[in-house]
């Protein structure tokens, strides 16, 4: 085939009509018998989704995907068809070049049946418009969006001088990789029907605990979706559900950036989610004690979770620092010992940390969190400046609800002024 390919027009439909459907389906279970204890039907709010058609268990094989339906930069090679350009653009490209040819031939693809119910737009950062990005709060995450549309400009600029498409039609497929493609040790998947599945936390991510976290990221993923040894891409149900009933799926451990940035959505709950916070700097002989302590120099702070090191770096940035020796046996895991090693000032460190996170909630964002929430029940947003409000609303309420548990602290402090004994870190 000629690279010089002529500039299509995107067929694919958000919502699966009843004959397009059926259609899919037929072709979706005769990939393997495995494929008929699900389906793919429109859902209420979030365009197509995966539905049971009979009760699985928890990690029961839901879904099979014959190896030469399977695509990555390899299988794309071994094709061996457009050598010469795919040779010349990243893995990632390659599979960016490969829809966009397969998207051309229509209905002659072999394709056709999943192309063809792949979503016509997407509301993921690249596609944010000026207005879009105006509503994301912070600036900082602003810029990130922002970055992230530089850098897929530069690509598309690399990548039209092998193959010659639009700027539209080059973010549609990458787009589709970035909601769609699998990432596992290192390489690039593009797996037929097993996007489809929409986002809902599992059990596994409602038990997580900040607290105790490690900090690695979890391997989930590995868990439930599979490449066995003959090619074929495997996966299994991360829950127990009923028949005709929704399947959903855990994206994993991200924070509410991701799925803005990367998905074009912010989920209802995030047990990952967190304001990530970054200490200001202080003079020299400060930050020289809070470096001998092991203090990082930022914290995610969780929805009504004062970090330990946010309180330890707080009591430093308000004590004088003839009084920083009272902090030399701190411990910065513990709230008891980053506020109560210095007796009397506790109460300041508490007045100094609300003071700063009120600052932030009224110098960082343009609208208060209850004008937010005014809007997001207005109903007038759609898309990715619903989006965009939602993840500002959730940064604010974390912020919120840290001060409201600071004041809670506060308070019990007061009651507790003249009390000689540390409290341990419950009681605060």
């Amino acid at each position: 085939m000629n690279t010089q390919f002529v500039l299509f027009s995107i067929l694919a439909r958000t919502v699966v009509g009843s004959d397009q459907g059926a259609a899919f389906n037929r072709w979706f279970h005769n990939l393997d018998p495995t494929n008929r204890k699900v389906e793919v039907k429109n859902t209420e709010s979030w365009g197509r989704g995966v539905f049971t058609t009979t009760a699985v268990r928890d990690r029961e094989k839901v879904m099979k995907i014959p190896g030469r339906w399977v695509l990555s930069a390899d299988s794309i090679m071994k094709k061996g068809e457009n050598i010469e350009m795919y040779r010349k653009l990243s893995d990632s490209d390659k599979l960016i070049a490969w829809l966009l040819i397969e998207k051309q031939k229509g209905i002659e693809s072999e394709w056709a049946a999943w192309l063809e119910v792949l979503p016509e737009t997407f509301q993921n950062g690249i596609h944010f418009t000026p207005r879009d990005l105006e509503l994301v709060e912070p600036v900082a995450t602003r810029h990130d969006i922002l970055r992230l549309q530089r850098t897929t400009s530069t690509e598309y600029a690399i990548f039209k001088k092998t193959f010659p498409v639009s700027d539209t039609e080059y973010k549609w497929a990458k787009s589709v990789l970035s909601t769609r493609a699998w990432h596992m040790r290192g390489k690039e998947y593009l797996v037929p029907v097993a996007g489809m599945f929409n986002h809902r936390p599992d059990s596994e991510d409602s038990a997580y605990n900040f607290r105790t976290a490690t900090g690695k990221r979890s391997q989930k993923f590995l868990k439930y979706h599979e490449i066995s040894p003959d090619g074929s891409a495997l996966v299994y149900s991360d829950r127990e559900a009923v028949g005709n009933v929704e399947l959903h799926e855990s994206y994993g451990d991200n924070t509410n950036y991701i799925y803005l940035a990367y998905h074009g959505f912010v989920p209802e709950q995030n047990p990952y989610e967190c304001y990530q916070y970054t200490f200001d700097a202080l003079p020299s002989v400060k930050t020289s004690f809070l470096r001998s302590v092991s203090a990082p120099n930022q914290v995610c702070l969780h929805n009504g979770e004062a970090a330990p090191s946010f309180l330890l770096y707080h009591a430093v940035r308000s004590l004088p620092e003839k009084r920083l020796a009272c902090l030399s046996t701190v411990n910065p895991s513990s709230k008891a010992s980053a506020l109560w090693s210095c007796g009397k000032h506790k109460s300041k460190s508490l007045k100094s940390a609300i003071k700063h996170l009120t600052r932030i909630l009224s110098t960082t964002y343009t609208t208060s969190l209850e004008e937010d929430l005014a809007l997001l029940a207005s109903d007038r947003l759609a898309g990715a400046a619903l989006a965009a409000v939602e993840y500002r609303s959730t940064q604010k309420e974390i912020l919120h609800s840290i001060i409201n548990e600071l004041e809670a602290m506060l308070r019990r402090v007061k009651r507790k002024k003249n009390t000689v004994t540390t409290p341990i870190d419950e009681e605060l």
